[in-house]
């Protein structure tokens, strides 16, 4: 919303400098709608220059939310992504009435995460240890000695793969594979020197084993770890899973949210089938899949395995967690079941917005009046 005559000058000064953008995004072709039912290019233009002007946000997320077809109006049926974190965060760190705090602090440090969860039965990825500086400290530790971290990997890691995160990390910044082997190191299978590793860990880190992923999973995209998102929601004492997407890696990179190469699909909530179409992504503009852009392995008829279990790991999660409104839970499946890798109050919806057209609608009714 414009409030001042400042502001509005500011969005006339953005809409000139990035008028070459907003004629681009007019110009997609996204969705697979019938030309008779989207429209016209003229129509989308003068939509996006209402989307800067109002909100300084032109995106291709008025894609995502089917804003380009007949009938529907870009001032009352687009969710700017900017509304979307205002109301989201709101909710989720207002609180619980009565308390000076809230459970917001669990889920955003990796290691404070996996040591609560575990704590309470819940299934989730041990960790070995943490890296500053080079020096790696066990978890749980005996003393307060640290180790050279290339020592220690050699002598109790050789020939073991690691995965390596920053504690405080988000989108999968900074995550590498690593192995150790006979007196080498290999990043992400690129053998790298001494000082070329210690370097990447001037910020604190955390050293988890390699976890094995179900096989009808890893097919996919074997080199990452392809995990189920599963947002769930509050609702008047009960949890409720709102959406469950599978996120897989592409072109060879180890994590499945990186901001390069990656697809989606989306995940029936009572079969655990995947559904016919998902989306190959690079960047934040996804393209309708049938199949994975690396592998060709196709999505129709593929079921997740375990997915009763998954569905209860998180909701049994987000027990844990009172004054949560929502919550976007990683995890992994391996050959015996479900792991619990992280869990996001700030889940982004950029994917959901796309795998669900109704996500305005169905995020609002759980929102509104709360």
């Amino acid at each position: 919303m414009i409030r001042t005559l400042s502001e509005l000058g500011r969005r006339v000064a953005y809409l000139a400098r990035n008028r070459r953008e907003i004629l681009r995004l007019s110009q997609l072709d996204c969705n697979s709608h019938p030309l008779d039912r989207r429209k016209t290019e003229r129509q989308r233009y003068i939509d996006f220059l209402y989307m800067t002007l109002r909100w300084g946000e032109p995106s291709a997320l008025y894609y995502a939310q089917q804003v380009d077809l007949n009938g529907r109006n870009v001032r009352k049926d687009f969710l700017p992504y900017q509304h979307f974190r205002r109301i989201r965060d709101s909710h989720n760190r207002n609180g619980v009435q009565g308390r000076t705090f809230n459970y917001v602090c669990l889920l955003q440090d990796k290691l404070v995460f996996e040591r609560y969860f575990s704590s309470t039965g819940v299934p989730t990825a041990p960790i070995l240890g943490v890296v500053k500086d080079g020096l790696f400290s066990t978890v749980p530790t005996n003393s307060s000695a640290s180790r050279d971290f290339w020592v220690w990997g050699q002598e109790k890691c050789a020939r073991q793969a690691l995965f390596c995160k920053p504690q405080d990390g988000i989108k999968g910044d900074g995550v590498f594979k690593l192995e150790f082997a006979e007196g080498r190191a290999f990043v992400n299978d690129v053998a790298v020197t001494r000082q070329e590793l210690l370097k990447k860990f001037g910020r604190s880190y955390l050293v988890q084993r390699l976890i094995p992923q179900h096989p009808q999973i890893a097919r996919f995209h074997p080199e990452s770890l392809n995990t189920l998102r599963m947002i769930t929601f509050s609702a008047d004492g009960e949890i409720e899973l709102f959406l469950t997407y599978l996120r897989m890696g592409a072109g060879g990179r180890v994590n499945d949210n990186n901001n390069e190469s990656r697809a989606a699909v989306r995940v029936d909530a009572e079969t655990g089938r995947l559904y016919d179409t998902g989306f190959a992504i690079h960047g934040d503009e996804p393209v309708l899949a049938a199949e994975h852009p690396t592998t060709g392995c196709k999505f129709l008829g593929q079921e997740i395995p375990y997915f009763g279990r998954c569905r209860e790991l998180a909701i049994s999660a987000h027990r844990q967690l009172p004054g949560l409104l929502s919550v976007g839970w990683d995890i992994a499946i391996t050959p015996d079941g479900p792991l619990l890798l992280e869990g996001n109050d700030d889940w982004g919806a950029t994917i959901a917005m796309w795998l669900m057209p109704n996500f305005r609608e169905q995020f609002m009714a759980r929102t509104w009046k709360r």
